[in-house]
């Protein structure tokens, strides 16, 4: 997993780790806040530019279909942690959004 970051001298491919389930261990790390806080601000400019009500939708699909995906990969599914983390700051960044 990984992500885009501009550099001084272009885009720079940032390698997070293998999987989902390791993405979210390795952004609870304070070393890597900087990471997290770089994938916060992405995320909240897809939101911000998602101007359309079907924009929005096809957004939150894709949160959805992401929280489907580590249901199935996290040891208790709906009642892992790591889930209902996941789950709260979607529902949270939904509200804010809905609301703006």
């Amino acid at each position: 997993m990984r992500y885009v970051r501009q550099t001084a001298i272009g885009e720079e491919n940032v390698d997070l780790a293998s999987s989902w389930e390791e993405v979210s261990q390795v952004l609870e790390v304070k070393a890597c806040r900087e990471d997290r806080e770089e994938c916060d601000r992405q995320v909240k400019q897809m939101l911000t530019t998602a101007e359309t009500d079907a924009e929005k939708r096809v957004l939150f699909k894709q949160f959805t279909d992401y929280l489907s995906q580590r249901e199935l990969e996290l040891e208790g599914g709906k009642d892992s942690p790591e889930y209902k983390r996941s789950q709260d700051r979607i529902k949270y960044r939904k509200t804010f959004h809905a609301r703006h």
